[in-house]
């Protein structure tokens, strides 16, 4: 309990990081609860078009965000102007990227035409999409941001500047969706607005924090200075793990337009169930995030054996997590359905909370596999191997999991069997990246060299 890399750092490090990822998914499903309120199509579109934003808007984030990976490695080695470098090359790559966001929204309109939903469901996607994809880039900003911080360990500021975007998202919702005073509502585009909103705040206060911070100060106005051989070595070991997050997306979105292909109640239920385990899902990253800080910090130091001792307790406290989660959720499965019911729906109760249970039961193997796969790719990332992940859960994606879903949604009237493709795939993905990491190929690696 007293080494270093043990249970209580990594939970040290992970829980601010899941305070305030279970603060973003908490208002994800307050989202989904208010749109549910405000028609069933906005409830229909609103999983889909997330997911659409984050394919293109995820690979920016994580690709420029994994400056805060060198910037872990250099402050545990003691190399602080390299810190700041790496930092200030995250910023500068971000703004590098600014016109490329202007291409998302074409590019999601040809593929919302391409899956072939309703025009009513159709609408109030294109509606999500034409605000929460140019505002993205606050996403990609607070990544870089945030590295900073917890790239040095501060993970609780970080933390509290997203609980506080959280907060504010929070109170615009039921303003900007159904309209109240002055404030007029706007469905599910002012579900969007808010959440831009809620981004803007986390920005501000991240800046803030960033800027005042000890190391930026000791360094001065010199470390941001633009250096193309650190942004390329940015981009040589971010890309593959963006590559990773929108191969890994577009899966996730083809999933879901294809549950969209069945019947209104199943689709509606699905993204209910996907609604309320983001809150699980996204802890479960927190700790993944804490496993790559403190694998980077280390490796950084030269000390990999404590290195290798992060991935076991991420494992440990992901196995706490998910236990204490799903033993509260399945009794209560239920009620949680029906929740999310509005009261206007023509949605039967009982057939709503019948397929809810089974998809919360599904859900459970999908997060225990999930977990695996997330903890083994953290601490992978953390010390560069970043390259070989992509490998994997690329190859995976189109060869195993793309085919299954096309297979089950051509030849299944269920959704059952097209959920049970998660928790196999993702399997297959965890025991890859486990055996990566047993192997200690990854010694080899010398990010900052």
């Amino acid at each position: 309990m007293r080494k270093p890399g043990n249970i209580v750092e990594t939970a040290r490090i992970a829980w601010p990081l899941a305070l305030a990822m279970m603060a973003g998914a908490m208002n994800h499903v307050c989202d989904r609860l208010f749109l549910a309120h405000s028609g069933d199509a906005a409830l229909q579109a609103v999983l889909p078009a997330e997911m659409l934003v984050n394919m293109f808007v995820g690979f920016f984030t994580v690709t420029i965000g994994y400056s805060a990976t060198f910037v872990a490695q250099c402050h545990g080695g003691g190399k602080h102007a390299s810190a700041v470098r790496s930092f200030a090359q995250g910023l500068w790559l971000t703004l590098f990227s600014l016109p490329l966001f202007a291409l998302i929204v074409p590019a999601g309109n040809f593929i919302i035409t391409l899956a072939g939903h309703t025009a009513e469901i159709q609408a109030a996607e294109r509606s999500y999409l034409a605000i929460a994809a140019p505002g993205g880039v606050l996403s990609v900003l607070n990544a870089v941001l945030a590295g900073l911080l917890t790239g040095q360990g501060r993970t609780r500021y970080a933390g509290f500047c997203t609980v506080a975007g959280c907060l504010l998202n929070l109170a615009l919702d039921p303003l900007l969706i159904f309209g109240f005073g002055p404030f007029t509502g706007h469905g599910i585009a002012g579900a969007a607005v808010a959440t831009i909103l809620s981004f803007a705040l986390t920005t501000v206060l991240l800046a803030s924090a960033a800027f005042r911070d000890p190391l930026v100060r000791e360094q001065g106005v010199t470390a941001f200075r633009f250096n193309a051989p650190r942004s390329l070595d940015i981009l040589r070991f971010g890309s593959p793990a963006g590559l990773c997050a929108i191969v890994s997306t577009f899966s996730f979105m083809v999933f879901t337009m294809s549950v969209g292909k069945f019947d209104g109640l199943s689709f509606a239920a699905s993204n209910t169930v996907f609604a309320v385990n983001n809150v699980f899902f996204l802890a479960t990253v927190a700790i993944s995030q804490g496993v790559t800080i403190l694998a980077g910090r280390y490796q950084g130091a030269g000390d990999l054996a404590v290195a290798q001792r992060t991935f076991r307790s991420g494992l440990f406290l992901t196995g706490i997590l998910l236990a204490v989660c799903f033993s509260a959720t399945l009794p209560n499965a239920g009620f949680i359905m029906d929740l999310f019911r509005g009261s206007d729906s023509s949605f039967d109760p009982a057939a709503y909370r019948h397929i809810g249970y089974i998809l919360f039961t599904i859900m459970l193997f999908r997060e225990i596999a999930e977990g695996a796969a997330l903890i083994a790719a953290g601490a992978l990332k953390g010390v560069g191997d970043t390259k070989h992940v992509m490998l994997v859960q690329i190859t995976v994606d189109l060869l195993v999991r793309l085919p299954l879903i096309f297979l089950t949604a051509a030849f299944s009237s269920s959704i059952i069997p097209l959920w049970l493709t998660m928790p196999l795939t993702l399997g297959f993905t965890a025991t890859l990246l486990i055996r990566r990491w047993r192997s200690d190929l990854w010694r080899t690696i010398h990010l900052t060299d």
